[in-house]
């Protein structure tokens, strides 16, 4: 028995098996990507050599690695030009990306495929960028200098126009319009789905100069639009530059054209408008300096109608097909509904922390500004209204307004803190709320503009 068992052992293979196995070993242990890559290749080149010269040509063995080899070393190519250092071709792109794109985790390769399409203008002062009532061709963020937004307001004594805000280096110009416009093209994609629909959307007028600065982006090929009426969206102030500025701006049938070709862009840049659109929002709210009287009221908790947070997500959160129902639950566990038992009930109150943020189930709001006497009412809000969409979208948490019931109301509420951490748990989350809170901050600024005229 003990000659049979020693038969039986056979000697340890030669040191390029070995060799393999070990560069297999160090491969399950691998975190990075290419060193996964390079050590799966140089395991299969040493099985290939073995069956090579140690088994007198295996071929089986020999070919079967070989393959893997080469399939390796491409992977491993395709990584490394992946890597290889982006370099913009102007100062403004590396100076955009740093300051509003490389924070949300852009990478410069998709930066660099989206801004190869944006051309660079220069404004001198008290020159127009745009009329109030002219229509939206481009989509622009301000790269240097300050411009002054205006709006036509009706007086006793004529039409005057007066400032509404002032832009910054790094302000986007028209945010509002971009994020009301694309949000109704995604839901309409949503219901239809057609092909293309993305690349006719806008046509360029014949009015409009041509610039020296336009780059074709080598990576995307944008049809040219049909000739087909097309609606533009008006914007409902005017801006004109007050010092010599610069502008980084992206026409709007390219900007599409591109988020339909980098689908992992769209995400970012709705947070970075619909943070932009909070901001104004709040500029907009402090510059009403009128006082109110405050009403107290009461309210309560209720319980949760499964039936209402079905219709809640189909209306007010668009039936978003992307979020599974497992995450989809799990956002309305976290949340707690609200019913309001009478009108003058305060809601929020101006000058205090908002801890939620919430929209209106059923009944009506009044946004005011001010306290003590003569109230200035700026808007009304209606169901699908969000509470506390600019304070949750920016860092700054205290209310510039006063909100309270006109009459009975039920109100969905999320927590602020505990919803941003929902968010990070479930990042499909956070490209809905940027888009939802997004649409409702640029139609709630629209309404605030119009109620100004």
């Amino acid at each position: 028995d003990d000659i049979i068992f020693d038969e039986m052992i056979y000697p340890a293979n030669h040191w390029l098996y070995q060799l393999s196995n070990t560069f297999l070993l160090i491969s399950y242990v691998a975190f990075d990507l290419l060193f996964l890559r390079i050590v799966l290749a140089l395991a299969s080149l040493c099985y290939s050599l073995w069956g090579l010269l140690i088994l007198d040509i295996s071929l089986d063995t020999t070919l079967w690695n070989g393959v893997f080899f080469l399939i390796n070393v491409a992977q491993a190519i395709r990584i490394l030009y992946g890597r290889r250092p982006i370099k913009f071709e102007r100062v403004e792109d590396d100076t955009v990306y740093s300051q509003v794109f490389a924070p949300l985790g852009v990478s410069r390769v998709d930066f660099k495929a989206l801004v190869r399409h944006s051309l660079i203008r220069h404004y001198k002062p008290d020159q127009n960028y745009i009329e109030e009532g002219s229509e939206v061709h481009n989509l622009s963020i301000l790269l240097s200098g300050k411009m002054v937004v205006k709006k036509k307001v009706k007086r006793d004594d004529g039409i005057k126009e007066v400032v509404l805000s002032q832009l910054t280096p790094y302000d986007w110009l028209e945010s509002p319009e971009w994020i009301a416009y694309f949000s109704g093209k995604k839901s309409k994609r949503r219901e239809k789905k057609p092909s293309n629909i993305i690349k006719r959307i806008f046509k360029r007028t014949n009015s409009e100069p041509e610039l020296e600065n336009h780059v074709s982006l080598d990576s995307i090929e944008v049809q040219q639009p049909e000739s087909i009426p097309i609606t533009h969206n008006a914007i409902g102030v005017s801006i004109k530059a007050i010092e010599d500025v610069t502008v980084m701006s992206w026409p709007i049938e390219n900007m599409l054209a591109c988020l339909d070709k980098i689908p992992n862009m769209s995400v970012p840049l709705s947070s970075i408008i619909g943070a932009d659109v909070a901001k104004k929002l709040l500029l907009q709210t402090q510059r009403s300096d009128d006082i109110t009287n405050q009403h107290s009221g009461h309210s309560k908790s209720c319980r949760k109608p499964h039936d209402e947070e079905e219709k809640l997500w189909a209306s007010v959160f668009q039936g978003n097909s992307e979020i599974s129902e497992y995450v989809r639950k799990k956002f309305f566990a976290i949340s707690r509904w609200r019913k309001i038992l009478r009108a003058g009930t305060t809601v929020v109150r101006e000058g205090e922390e908002v801890e939620d943020l919430s929209v209106l189930v059923s009944g009506k709001l009044e946004v005011i500004k001010g306290e003590d006497d003569g109230d200035r009412r700026l808007q009304h809000l209606s169901d699908g209204s969000f509470i506390g969409a600019s304070e949750y979208m920016v860092e700054n948490k205290i209310s510039q307004v006063t909100i309270r019931s006109m009459e009975p109301c039920i109100m969905c509420s999320w927590n602020q803190m505990e919803l941003h951490a929902f968010a990070l748990e479930n990042p499909s989350i956070i490209g809905m709320l940027s888009s939802v809170l997004g649409a409702d901050l640029a139609l709630t600024l629209k309404k605030y503009e119009q109620s100004l005229a």
